[in-house]
């Protein structure tokens, strides 16, 4: 670790041409390489150490451009890719990397690297700081050893030896171990322990893939299709061995839980890997684990990338192309025994169309993946694939012909969400095999019929109207959605015998519903609209149900019976004829509660807790838009909302009455409503850990609006918004925990902000946002305030004119004003140099501000200056004069 940050003597570590020290850690595949870099590099001392660290895995047919192009967006991470995706100039290229990591210190690891030709790429480029690359030219020593670990002493013994037979090797242990433990006996065991296995990698995970069920062994060997570091979405995956016969039905199971079992013991085996993607879950494969299917597969399964040197044998039946190679294999080769055919695109190419008669010669194909095509419609010859199972289109497809209606085979067809398609053909509802049909919900609405797809899983959005093939009805024996099912414009429903028709007690599998009548429902009684809601009751597994503009006098009958044991999120909206809530304290799963525009709802009281220990899972409750609510009550004692921690109020005008708050609440926001005080239950004999206050226009924040002392102690965390008059000041004082504070739209002068800031010791960040009589930022010099302030933010200040005293803040990291058009480089600190922390300065639309500070501090790294005084941008776009002498140290600079 020393190494790499900053020893003088790079020690054992090599020095490239430049002087550039590389560090390489080398040895056999599957040693933990990667592991032991990825442990370097999350190190808290090199996270302070670097300016910029940049992971780039390097595949085998990697080449100059598409490298350079990999740590570009590394080192940008990805907020200057609209720049450069079209760029096929490597000069250009090279110039956008300078100018990414000119004047930082930085890191690049390039992992995967088969060899040191790797080095010679940055040769000329004396920025580079550190190379961290695993180089697989060389075994040197074990990056990790045995673990003295048995849970079942009988295995002891016989796990010992197996370990001993592995030499160390930490990615066979991974495969080995996950075979052992899906059968913990000693039997199985042995029998791995008298197969061949040992320090050779290849050889063990050979010993494992033989191990493995057959089914099992057809699903792994057809991943060999993808190429190396391919991140994996198991639901994709699994739809696509769906569609090749892979997945059988068992004990009742639907095909596709099969497969998620599939996928989970080809995970536990560790033939994959998880890495998450943002939010999202994806496996890679190991290069050791690619190298596994590929040997398995050889014959059967083939990948083409960049050109055309390789041959495809004529028994290839499962085959992956670059789309620019299409034409090519059409006129080369025999392609009528594909079984799949996946077409992605090559990054320094364009994306290239269908050739002409391509599909004629792929027409026994089953899974046909085009993503890496560039077409706007699919052509009208799909139906000569007869035997397709699963396709999946680009995100330039616009328009579907009515010959993918004569797909009868077709279990999947998958759109990008972000297409804009023209529609669907008529005959959409002729696909009675389908199980998966991926575009946004508001095209499923489209299709006449749908009810004949009685296989189609996932969500769908149902748009009801008064003519044959849009009705309920249509619902009946769609028993196999998943997920989301919305059902709009209920207003067309004519009777209850219709809605009845829906069953949708039979669908299990749907988690969350949708009722929706449309705005322009008018012409029909509540009665109507009543009963109909009675007839569409749910499946007991639903877990989120939102009921829209109902016009119903009541709640229907299954969500007064209790009858929703799962259900965790309920939203009613619009329901304006509704005077009493039903007893949904009783629904014993339930987190989210939010009522919006329930104009009826005068009082809430004990029939909507409906008996003692209600809402015992409640953790977030809202009150939204509800005109005529004037009174909240509630219960006594602990049990009273015991979970509850989040609770807003907003636009409840008449509102005045809330009950004791539970010792659980961690954040309160009350926008415009009378409510004029919020108190702890007594029961809270501790102080709460944490706290978020906002409120929003409110006449004044009185001495009896503000919480308990004690919550005030723990809040965190306060946003005030539209309080007209002088704010309590007083109570500031006790917000000893306070670490972030906004104020919006409020009428205090500086006086009174003063006084309102000046107990604030642990104060972290300040946003003072349309306070139109604010002059001046001048607190005392020396308070104990400046000491902590690491973010201030002024927008919209129109009289505010100076902040003096800011070159005390030392600490200060971050300084953004907008729109104060009274600013001026006057209006700064005179000797800002003493600002020795910030690092980051703003200042947008401020057309005062003419000249820059006569000192600006050494640590700023971030200047932005917008749409202020034209001659001085004027001056700074030149990048030279005196005042770009002031700022030509900071490294990024954004003047226009």
């Amino acid at each position: 670790m020393e190494r790499l940050v900053g020893c003088s003597d790079p020690g054992p570590a090599q020095l490239g041409n430049q002087g550039v020290p590389v560090v390489a850690i080398v040895g056999d595949g599957g040693i933990g390489k990667t592991t032991l870099a990825q442990m370097a590099f999350n190190h808290v001392n090199i996270q302070v150490h670097f300016d910029l660290q940049m992971w780039v895995r390097v595949s085998s047919c990697m080449n100059l451009m598409q490298l350079t192009r990999e740590i570009l967006q590394a080192a940008t991470k990805g907020k200057e890719s609209k720049d450069y995706p079209g760029l096929v100039n490597f000069d250009s290229l090279q110039g956008l990397l300078r100018s990414a990591v000119e004047g930082k210190r930085f890191l690049l690891i390039l992992d995967d690297v088969w060899d040191d030709s790797g080095r010679k790429i940055w040769q000329n480029v004396d920025q580079w700081k550190e190379l961290l690359s695993p180089l697989k030219n060389g075994h040197k020593k074990h990056a990790l050893g045995c673990e003295k670990s048995c849970e079942y002493l009988q295995l002891e013994e016989i796990g010992r030896k197996i370990a001993l037979k592995l030499g160390g090797s930490p990615l066979a242990a991974k495969v080995i171990g996950g075979m052992l433990n899906g059968d913990r006996t000693a039997r199985y065991w042995n029998s791995i322990l008298e197969t061949d296995i040992h320090s050779d990698v290849v050889t063990t995970l050979l010993s494992s893939y033989y191990h493995l069920p057959p089914h099992l062994q057809c699903c792994f060997a057809y991943c060999s299709i993808f190429p190396k570091n391919w991140k994996f979405e198991p639901k994709k995956l699994v739809r696509m061995w769906i569609s090749q016969g892979f997945i059988q039905m068992e004990n009742g199971r639907s095909m596709e839980d099969c497969g998620k079992e599939y996928f989970k013991q080809l995970l536990s085996r560790s033939f994959f890997q998880m890495v998450k993607q943002g939010n999202k879950r994806l496996y890679l494969m190991h290069d050791l684990i690619h190298d596994l299917a590929q040997m398995v597969s050889d014959g059967d399964c083939g990948r083409v990338e960049g050109d055309m040197s390789k041959n495809i044998l004529p028994t290839i039946r499962h085959l992956s192309v670059s789309s620019n190679c299409l034409g090519k294999i059409k006129d080369q080769y025999d392609l009528k025994r594909l079984r799949t055919l996946i077409v992605f695109r090559d990054p320094l190419m364009p994306p290239s169309p269908i050739p002409d008669g391509f599909l004629a010669e792929i027409k026994n194909v089953r899974t046909l993946d085009f993503t890496g095509c560039d077409i706007s419609k699919l052509p009208e010859a799909i139906d000569v694939l007869t035997h397709l199972r699963y396709i999946a289109l680009p995100d330039t497809i616009k328009t579907i012909p009515e010959s993918v209606s004569r797909l009868l085979h077709l279990q999947t067809l998958d759109i990008p969400k972000k297409c804009q398609l023209d529609g669907f053909p008529e005959g959409m509802h002729q696909l009675t095999s389908l199980r998966y049909l991926g575009i946004e919900s508001k095209y499923i609405s489209t299709i006449r019929g749908i009810g004949s797809l009685v296989n189609l899983q996932g969500s769908v959005e149902f748009h009801v109207k008064k003519e044959k093939g849009r009705t309920l009805e249509e619902l009946k024996d769609m028993k196999d959605l998943h997920g989301l099912l919305s059902i709009k414009n209920l207003e067309n429903v004519q009777c209850k015998e219709e809605a009845c028709e829906a069953q949708l007690a039979n669908k299990q599998h749907v988690n969350i519903l949708k009722f929706e009548w449309s705005v322009a429902n008018l012409d029909f009684g509540p009665n109507i609209d009543a009963e109909v809601l009675n007839c569409l009751q749910p499946h007991p597994n639903l877990e989120e149900l939102h009921i829209a503009r109902y016009k119903g006098a009541s709640s229907p009958r299954w969500l007064q019976l209790k009858m929703l044991s799962h259900l965790k999120c309920l939203y009613l909206a619009n329901c304006r004829r509704w005077k009493w809530l039903p007893p949904l304290g009783q629904l014993p799963s339930l987190r989210v509660l939010h009522l919006k525009e329930m104009n009826s709802v005068a009082e809430i009281g004990p029939s909507f807790y409906g008996g003692l220990m209600a809402f015992q899972s409640l953790k977030d409750l809202e009150f939204d838009d509800m005109p005529n609510l004037v009174r909240w009550t509630g219960e006594t004692g602990s049990s009273f909302l015991p979970s509850l921690q989040k609770l807003k109020i907003s636009n409840c005008p008449k509102l005045d009455e809330v009950p004791l708050l539970p010792c659980t609440i961690k954040r309160v926001t009350v926008e415009r409503s009378k409510v004029s005080h919020l108190k702890l239950s007594p029961h809270c004999s501790s102080r709460s850990s944490k706290f978020m206050l906002e409120i929003s226009s409110t006449s004044i924040l009185s001495e009896g609006f503000l919480l308990h002392q004690q919550h005030l102690e723990a809040t965190e965390v306060l946003n005030i918004r539209g309080c007209w008059g002088s704010v309590a000041a007083e109570k500031f004082k006790f917000l000893t925990s306070l670490r972030k504070l906004r104020l919006w739209q409020c009428d205090m002068d500086d006086a009174n902000l003063n006084l309102c800031l000046q107990h604030l010791t642990v104060l972290a960040s300040l946003e003072i946002i349309d306070c139109k009589n604010i002059k001046s930022f001048a607190l005392p010099v020396g308070s104990r305030y400046f000491t902590t302030l690491q973010h201030l933010c002024f927008e919209n200040c129109l009289n505010l004119s100076s902040l003096a005293t800011l070159e005390s803040s030392i600490f200060l990291k971050s300084l953004i004003i907008e729109r104060c058009p009274m600013v001026t480089a006057v209006s700064l600190p005179s000797e800002m140099e003493r600002m020795t922390s910030l690092n980051k300065l703003s200042i947008s639309h401020c057309p005062g501000f003419q000249s820059l500070p006569s000192s600006i501090p050494p640590s700023l790294e971030f200047l932005h200056l917008v749409e202020c005084d034209s001659r001085l941008t004027e001056g700074l776009l030149e990048r030279q004069g005196p005042e770009w002498e002031k700022i030509a140290f900071i490294s990024q600079i954004t003047v226009y």
